[in-house]
């Protein structure tokens, strides 16, 4: 299967699923050749992004971008597909000291937001930081395939598994 195979087949779990998806990509090996041979098959980065208002979490995406090449996600309303609710650009890098940087540009016409720039993240790590006077963004990224992404994955499954009480 080809990079870009992989980048498609994450990206379209993420958005079509985005209320139960998970993906993960394993490469077979073992000591510090499979951690070599993972490393080599990186697909990309995952970025989510959440907007956080006064009154909670306004929208959550998330998406996969290949290292280099910019990632688009555009959420459009249900009820009428020619609406558009978000649009989400990102491009991700990796930098000297391991960070993942993630140039992004954000636009939600019914809050008239419509800003870009560019964050450094820790890799797993939320970076918060302010969009507009009365929003926060959360950005996280992560590397796929990695041992992060895995349990960053199985975290997302626990937080939405039905709850017994």
């Amino acid at each position: 299967m080809s990079r870009l195979q992989v980048t498609a087949i994450l990206v379209v779990a993420f958005l079509v699923g985005a209320a139960g998806a998970e993906a993960a990509v394993r490469v077979r090996g073992g000591g510090a050749r499979g951690e070599r041979a993972r490393a080599d098959a990186s697909v990309g980065d995952l970025v989510s992004v959440e907007l956080r208002g006064d009154e909670g979490t306004v929208s959550r995406s998330r998406l996969v971008a290949a290292a280099g090449r910019p990632a688009e996600m555009v959420l459009r309303d249900p009820s009428d597909p020619r609406v558009v609710r978000l649009v989400l650009r990102v491009s991700t890098g990796r930098e000297a000291s391991g960070d993942i940087s993630v140039d992004y540009s954000l636009r939600v016409p019914s809050l008239r937001l419509d800003t870009s720039g560019r964050v450094s993240v820790e890799p797993g790590v939320e970076s918060a930081f302010d969009v507009s006077p009365d929003l926060r963004a959360v950005v996280t990224a992560l590397p796929v395939p990695s041992k992060a992404f895995d349990r960053w994955v199985e975290r997302e499954r626990l937080r939405r598994a039905p709850h017994s009480s």
